[in-house]
């Protein structure tokens, strides 16, 4: 479990710096085409409005990276109170208690590894799609330069 949660915030880093990295990159490019565009008079809002939603989503990425990493409680088996709670109980009894425990610990412990991989699954969603809109604002762009 320690090494699946791991890897998901390992993946959840990685994207945070990738959009950290396409949140520069695509305002830097927004803001030379836009300045070229601005001084040949053909500063337009379907020019600029691509770019804009790329730039939402981006952060709609980073915000859900952010509640990936949301504080959640992780469940442990304490064997000492297990000791303690069944001492004096038969062999079977505690066989049985402890497995129980166990499995109801690997639950809890899947269930939250599956929540975090659901928020890194919408972060990769959000990038894709600022992805893609920056690909059609960055055409857009240049088209718009070129026929000025």
């Amino acid at each position: 479990m320690r090494q699946i949660l791991s890897s998901l915030d390992g993946k959840t880093n990685n994207l945070f710096t990738l959009d950290a990295a396409l949140i520069t990159v695509v305002m830097g490019l927004t803001y030379f085409v836009a300045d070229k565009l601005a001084t040949a008079g053909r500063y337009q809002a379907p020019v600029v409005l691509p770019v804009a939603l790329s730039l939402a989503m981006f952060i709609f990425s980073i915000l859900a990276g952010i509640a990936a990493y949301a504080p959640t409680e992780r469940s442990v088996v304490d064997p000492t109170e297990l000791v303690r709670e069944l001492g004096k109980e038969s062999y079977i009894v505690v066989l049985k208690r402890t497995a129980g425990t166990m499995a109801w610990t690997a639950s809890q412990n899947a269930e939250l590894a599956d929540r975090k991989a659901r928020w890194v699954l919408l972060m990769s969603i959000f990038m894709a799609i600022g992805l893609a809109c920056a690909t059609i604002g960055s055409i857009v762009f240049f088209y718009a330069l070129l026929n000025r």
